[in-house]
C-alpha cells in the first residue's frame, strides 16, 4: 500500500512538540524540587538539620530540574524547527 505524502504532519508534529517544550520547562524544576526535597529529608537524621537538609534538597533539586528542563525544552523547540524546515524546504522544491 503506498502511502500520500502530507507535510501537514511536519507541522502538526513541529506544533506538538513545541507545546511539549513549553510543559518540560515548566514540569522539570517542580519535579527537581520535589525529588530534591524527598532526598534532602532522607540525608539528614533528625532536628533542625533535618528542616535544612530539606529546604537545600529542594533548592538544588530545583535548580537542576530547571536547568536540565531547559537543556530538554531547547533539544525540543530545534527538533519543532528542524520539522518545519523540512516542510518548508518541501513546499519551496515542489513549486521548483
Amino acid at each position: 500500500m503506498a502511502t500520500s505524502y502530507d507535510p501537514k504532519i511536519f507541522e502538526d508534529y513541529s506544533r506538538n512538540v513545541h507545546q511539549s517544550a513549553k510543559l518540560m520547562a515548566a514540569l522539570y524544576p517542580v519535579a527537581g524540587t520535589l525529588l530534591g526535597f524527598a532526598l534532602g529529608a532522607n540525608l539528614v537524621c533528625c532536628g533542625l538539620l533535618k528542616a535544612v537538609g530539606t529546604l537545600a534538597g529542594g533548592a538544588v533539586g530545583g535548580y537542576a530540574g530547571h536547568r536540565y528542563g531547559l537543556v530538554r525544552a531547547t533539544e525540543m523547540r530545534a527538533q519543532s524547527q528542524t520539522s518545519m524546515c523540512l516542510a518548508e524546504i518541501e513546499r519551496n522544491t515542489r513549486r521548483a
